[in-house]
């Protein structure tokens, strides 16, 4: 962890996102920003993160050079950023990489992500909300 903080708690490699309108700064092993989520859970998770090529539609509450996730959980049951359909994926614990404008989640494909600003192999991150437990994965 780069930047030792009370949003992020070390958990062996990887860092557990665990609080509210906080920036971390996190050093990665590559170029893809991972995260774990795991259901059940009731919660919402929203972390601003820099991005090379920033998207309008997917800035939300962030700043213009970043781009929102947003992830809404409801037991089971998992939404994305403005989408507004549910998806049912069971009690999990998988991998969301972000790398490029798109990216899946378990069995939810075609997400709408930024490409992360990752420099040096650190990424900037704005954790908005961090309801259900999420972790940044440096593998």
């Amino acid at each position: 962890m780069k930047d030792e903080s009370k949003v992020g708690k070390q958990n062996g490699r990887n860092v557990v996102l665990n609080g509210f309108s906080e920036n971390i700064n996190l050093t990665l092993k590559d170029s893809t920003l991972t995260f774990k989520l795991c259901t059940p859970c009731s919660g919402t998770i929203q972390i601003c993160y820099d991005s090379i090529s920033p998207n309008s539609n997917l800035q939300g509450s962030c700043d213009p050079s970043q781009c929102e996730l947003k992830i809404n959980i409801k037991k089971t049951a998992v939404t994305f950023n403005s989408d507004t359909s549910q998806m049912d994926v069971g009690t999990i614990c998988d991998y969301l990489r972000i790398q490029n404008t798109e990216t899946k989640f378990n069995t939810i494909s075609a997400i709408q992500t930024c490409p992360p600003k990752i420099v040096d192999g650190i990424i900037h991150l704005f954790v908005t909300k961090a309801e259900c437990q999420v972790e940044v994965v440096c593998f």
